[in-house]
C-alpha cells in the first residue's frame, strides 16, 4: 500500500520528498539484503526484499525522471541525500540525451559547494567514489 500511495503521487514529490524517497527505498533494499545474508528472514521479508529487488530500477528511474525537471530546486543536503540513495543500490539512472543522474548532480551541485556542510560533502563524495 506504501509503495503505491509513493508512486502514484511521486510527480507531486518536492526536493526534499524525493531525496528521502529514494534513501528510504535504498536502505530497506540494502539492510533486508544484509540481512539476508546473514539469517534466515521471514516470508514476508523476503516478499518485501523481492518486490523492492525486482522493481528497483523502476523506482529509481521514476525518482530519477521526476528530479530532473527541479532539481535546479535541490539544496546541498537533499542533492547528497539523492546521490547515496542511488550509489546504496549501484544504480546510475541514465536519460534519453545519454546523460546520467550524476552528471546532473555534478553540475547543480557546482554552483552551490559553499554551502555544503562537511556531511554533505562526505556523503556526496562516497556517492560519486562508489
Amino acid at each position: 500500500a506504501i509503495f503505491n500511495k509513493t508512486m502514484d503521487e511521486i510527480e507531486s514529490f518536492g526536493p526534499r520528498d524525493l531525496a528521502q524517497t529514494g534513501l528510504a527505498y535504498a536502505k530497506i533494499i540494502k539492510t533486508l539484503g544484509e540481512i539476508k545474508r546473514e539469517h534466515t528472514i521471514s516470508s514476508h521479508h523476503e516478499f518485501l526484499l523481492c518486490v523492492l529487488q525486482d522493481r528497483r530500477y523502476m523506482i529509481y528511474q521514476l525518482i530519477a525522471n521526476t528530479s530532473m525537471p527541479i532539481l535546479s530546486q535541490f539544496d546541498a543536503r537533499c542533492l547528497s541525500n539523492l546521490a547515496y540513495a542511488y550509489a546504496l543500490v549501484e544504480h546510475v539512472p541514465k536519460f534519453d540525451d545519454g546523460s546520467t543522474l550524476f552528471h546532473h548532480i555534478a553540475e547543480k551541485s557546482i554552483p552551490l559547494l559553499g554551502t555544503f556542510k562537511p556531511q554533505d560533502l562526505s556523503t556526496m563524495t562516497w556517492a560519486f567514489a562508489k
